[in-house]
């Protein structure tokens, strides 16, 4: 179950998908579960890719966060007909402690502090298009479907802890499964499902390593 608890601390999302050949300025949603009171959002607009979680709602200890208006976002640039992988890890914090971090291809491209903890969100969730209702860092209220692809979704709901290295096992897994290369302005290496290095690129080739290429 995705939406019905009276509160979650954790979640863990990763996307690949490609988008589509001509149009990344329209707003397409590509996840989002929960509406405007409480919820979590993934979504493209004017070039750039958003992600958030928010709880606006008075419903209990750990909330509301994230309830100023527009909601908070992080975002980041992308590209027409290209690949990506996208993380967003929700770990929040009875008391406001927590995080909300989002990377793209591996590499972060922003964090939202403060957040406490997801409470009830029983609308639809949407998985390429809006279905219910979410919230966007304009603060207006619709989107259009993905106009892309989706090649793969993984959703971890209530994970003990997040870890850095499950989520670079996982971003391994989708770049080599569908060739999407990590982003190597920091070097990132690749894992196999054991968390041990199958492409080293931050060790040198006169060590054995593709920091070079």
């Amino acid at each position: 179950l995705i939406s019905c608890n009276p509160g979650y601390t954790r979640k863990s999302i990763n996307v690949a998908f490609r988008t589509n050949p001509n149009d990344v300025t329209t707003r397409q949603q590509i996840y989002e579960e929960g509406g405007g009171s409480n919820g979590l959002g993934i979504y493209i607009d004017g070039g750039n890719i958003y992600g958030s979680v928010w709880n606006r709602g008075s419903n209990g200890t750990g909330s509301p966060w994230n309830n100023a208006t527009p909601t908070s976002f992080v975002s980041g640039g992308i590209t027409a007909n290209t690949e990506y992988i996208l993380t967003l890890e929700f770990d929040g914090s009875t008391t406001f402690n927590g995080q909300v971090r989002v990377y793209l291809n591996g590499a972060s491209i922003g964090t939202l502090s403060g957040a406490g903890i997801l409470f009830n969100h029983g609308d639809d969730i949407g998985l390429g298009d809006i279905n219910g209702g979410s919230r966007y860092h304009n603060n207006t209220t619709a989107a259009a479907s993905f106009d892309g692809e989706i090649s793969e979704f993984i959703y971890c709901n209530e994970p003990g802890q997040i870890l850095s290295a499950q989520r670079n096992r996982i971003e391994s897994y989708l770049a080599i499964k569908y060739g999407i290369t990590l982003d190597q302005s920091s070097p990132i290496n690749y894992y196999n499902s054991d968390g041990d290095i199958i492409f080293n690129t931050t060790q040198a080739a006169s060590l054995g390593g593709y920091l070079e290429y």
